[in-house]
């Protein structure tokens, strides 16, 4: 039991763990055209700048290569928050998700590099006029 005791303390004693943000996490879409629109905000909570890349993929985890984002790569201060747009062309099937990720990796390799990556779902709906 006393060999428990340094492990509760330091869980209890642990500040919150941040990692980057993308929102929304999850949305809907509705679209008159063969492409859609999404817009999300990528947060990077640390203390140094990160270096994110972001990528469209589709239901079944493959890269959407017809997907288009005005900065995929961009360097977001400690901080800070940046808005982000994805043309993304309509899927196949109706409702079929796709996803928005947002990966980060520290500027300098310098101790644990550890890349981070937080991804939004969110549904295409295409609409006739």
């Amino acid at each position: 039991m006393r060999a428990l005791v340094p492990f509760v303390l330091s869980a209890l004693l642990a500040g919150p763990a941040a990692g980057q943000t993308l929102r929304p996490m999850e949305g809907r879409v509705v679209t008159f055209a063969e492409r859609a629109a999404v817009r999300a905000f990528v947060t990077n909570p640390y203390a140094m700048p990160r270096r994110f890349t972001v990528n469209a993929f589709d239901a079944s985890w493959q890269p959407i290569k017809e997907a288009r984002f005005p900065r995929s790569d961009f360097i977001l201060g400690a901080g800070g928050e940046r808005s982000i747009l994805a043309i993304i062309p309509s899927p196949d099937e109706e409702g079929e998700p796709i996803y928005i990720c947002a990966t980060a990796e520290p500027l300098k390799a310098r101790g644990a590099a550890v890349k981070g990556r937080v991804c939004g779902r969110f549904r295409i709906l295409r609409r006739s006029l």
